[in-house]
């Protein structure tokens, strides 16, 4: 559902009228994060699957969101410098941490905690 608004597994396609994130794009392809939204939309999926009365919930939330989404695009347009001002402060700031964390990028079963706990102060 994430996926369907935001395009994170769809790179190359942009909605119009949506600035393109690099910073959000970055952060979906960290594969814990990844991983975490694919058993999060399985799980979703699983749940709206499961009995009618909650499917027909469910997609009246997306279609709210939809609507919402469609609402916000003239306000998203006016703010477009400031988002992408705030886009590169979060690359920078995306950049420091792949540079401290280099196992950012290792599968999810190969990170263990103690690779966090190094970088406390």
């Amino acid at each position: 559902m994430i996926n369907y608004y935001l395009n994170l597994k769809m790179p190359t396609v942009d909605k119009p009228g949506f600035p393109k994130l690099e910073a959000l794009e970055r952060v979906s392809n960290i594969p814990i994060v990844e991983s975490g939204i694919e058993v999060t939309e399985k799980l979703y999926h699983k749940i709206k699957d499961s009995n009618p009365l909650i499917r027909w919930y469910l997609a009246f939330g997306e279609k709210s969101l939809a609507t919402g989404v469609q609402l916000a695009l003239p306000a998203v347009n006016l703010l477009e410098t400031p988002i992408h001002q705030l886009d590169k402060f979060l690359c920078k700031s995306l950049d420091v941490v792949e540079k401290r964390v280099p196992s950012i990028y290792l599968p999810p079963q190969a990170v263990s905690c103690c690779d966090f706990i190094r970088l406390l102060p």
